[in-house]
């Protein structure tokens, strides 16, 4: 059996992209369904910002190999345009989620000294601000994302891909 090459760090942006879009979409429906579950609401909650830390690291991995990427990139003025706003939406959209994830931390590890020293109004309208925060990353998320395809599926822009070597591959690991 013969394994695939591994690519070079250029090639690994395809690879990571979509770890990162997973985690932090999935971040609050873990939220929610800790809600609809209180048993299970300490834990869901911690999956979560869990989820979301991974995500935002996987943010900063995807937009570290996708600047090496561009590298490599054939360029049109259109292409250009377009890799360069996929990459100022890509770093909006990782400093939104490392800013949410360090403010989750903050109220995880903060939330009973902080609830008895504000009141409910101040309280439900922080979360008020941070879930419209969120939703505006999901927003250049879901934007970055749609960037990231219009390159690949409409202009034909692929990372480097390490090479294959055909000649080691017999009939018999098929």
């Amino acid at each position: 059996m013969t394994f695939p090459p591994i690519p070079s760090f250029e090639g690994l942006h395809p690879i990571v992209v979509h770890f990162p879009i997973v985690l932090i979409i999935f971040a609050p429906i873990f939220l929610l369904f800790g809600l609809l579950f209180k048993k299970h609401l300490r834990s869901c909650i911690l999956i979560a910002g869990i989820s979301l830390s991974c995500g935002a690291l996987g943010a900063f991995i995807a937009v570290e190999t996708g600047e090496a990427t561009a590298e490599f990139v054939e360029r049109t003025e259109q292409i250009e345009a377009l890799i360069d706003s996929h990459a100022e939406v890509a770093e909006q959209t990782f400093y939104t989620f490392v800013t949410l994830s360090v403010i989750f931390w903050i109220l995880y590890f903060g939330a009973n000294s902080l609830v008895a020293k504000i009141s409910p109004t101040v309280w439900f309208s922080g979360l008020g601000v941070y879930s419209i925060v969120y939703i505006f990353g999901l927003f250049l998320l879901i934007q970055t994302a749609h960037q990231g395809g219009l390159l690949v599926h409409q202009h034909g822009v692929h990372a480097p891909m390490a090479e294959t070597n055909l000649s080691n591959v017999s009939k018999e690991d098929d």
